[in-house]
């Protein structure tokens, strides 16, 4: 599969957007995407994951728990983290 360089304007995003809304969360272990709850998925989810799967597993890990805080710290920032501004994603 090819990640487009620029994966925050990939389709993805709006695949992952969707899987959320879907009531899915997703996580990366071990360099797997993981996505559950089983009961929620769909075909076409499954269909779309299979598609998207390497943005899907590099968009999970910037939305990561303390992926934006540890970029506040490198860039002496104290940037504001709102829950409203960003999906985390529970292991």
């Amino acid at each position: 599969m090819h990640v487009t360089t620029d994966v925050l304007n990939s389709p993805a995003v709006a695949v992952l957007c969707g899987l959320e809304h879907a009531g899915l969360d997703l996580a990366v272990v071990d360099g797997r995407l993981r996505v559950w709850p089983v009961e929620r998925l769909t075909a076409e989810h499954e269909h779309l994951i299979q598609i998207h799967r390497d943005e899907l597993v590099t968009l999970v890990r910037i939305c990561a728990d303390g992926v934006q805080e540890r970029l506040a710290e490198r860039d002496g920032q104290a940037w504001p983290i709102d829950e409203a501004a960003y999906v985390a994603f529970a292991g």
